[in-house]
């Protein structure tokens, strides 16, 4: 008895689409000779799969499909990542980054669950990789995406403010940005703390708190002409808080100036 098995990921069901079979799991496209030498032997004897050799195969594509921006194939391939390596920081990181980015409304809610996940995928890495080397380069990696992330939905937040926004700043619209914002905000300090308190002995990370607090900071600064009532408290403590934490490694920071 035979059975067929994609060679990327290890599936089993392959369909013919124009031609060509199509891997039902990640995607991989194999012509009729290609397909044939897929075939296994399974009669009286259990097939077992070479997972190091899938999850080599799947992190190659997902790779490939993030460094071309392709968000249907790095959900697609992450996914199928974590099936088989529940633990993996980067598996975990990219389906929930991709998530973000595919359904990014409610903007807050949106903003407040990527943060936890960002959470997640660090304390992923800092519990299974081995080296210092490794945690201190997945922390790197978490950072640079959170960070795009953040930009990103600060700018949907803002465009969809101005979009809806009535003459008079009405506060239905004006409360649903300064909820979603200072939630993204929220991304950027909670990232830039996390490393400042693990990782202020590595020089590679040295200089990242300060640099995330100073992206959060100009974004807060664009929200000081909305702010009102209950928000003008938040807004003042958040300012003061993370301006005294820069002046502590940068003594000539000023707070006025866009960085």
């Amino acid at each position: 008895m035979k059975r067929i098995a994609c060679e990327m990921c290890g599936g089993n069901e392959l369909i013919k689409e124009n031609g060509v079979f199509v891997c039902q799991f990640c995607g991989t496209k194999y012509s009729l000779e290609e397909a044939k030498k897929l075939m296994v032997d399974i009669s009286g004897s259990t097939v077992k799969i070479d997972q190091s050799e899938e999850l080599k195969n799947l992190y190659r594509l997902a790779r490939r499909a993030k460094d071309e921006n392709s968000l249907e194939d790095m959900h697609r391939y992450y996914d199928l990542i974590l099936m088989k390596e529940p633990d993996s920081w980067e598996a975990f990181f990219y389906v929930e980054y991709v998530r973000a980015i595919a359904e990014p409304y409610p903007l807050d809610e949106t903003a407040e669950r990527f943060r936890n996940k960002m959470l997640f995928a660090i304390d992923l890495a800092e519990k299974n990789l081995e080296s210092a080397d490794e945690k201190v380069s997945a922390v790197t990696e978490i950072a640079q995406g959170s960070g795009a992330l953040a930009a990103e939905l600060f700018k949907a937040a803002e465009e969809l403010f101005k979009r809806n926004r009535p003459t008079d700043l009405g506060t239905t619209s004006k409360t649903t940005f300064l909820n979603s914002a200072f939630s993204i905000l929220n991304i950027e300090f909670t990232l830039g703390d996390h490393i400042e308190h693990n990782y202020v002995d590595r020089p590679e990370l040295k200089e990242w708190p300060v640099q995330i607090w100073k992206c959060a900071l100009d974004k807060e600064r664009r929200l000081k002409k909305y702010v009102s009532g209950r928000y003008r408290k938040q807004y003042k403590q958040l300012k003061e808080i993370y301006t005294a934490k820069i002046l502590g490694y940068e003594p000539w920071y000023k707070p006025g100036r866009m960085h």
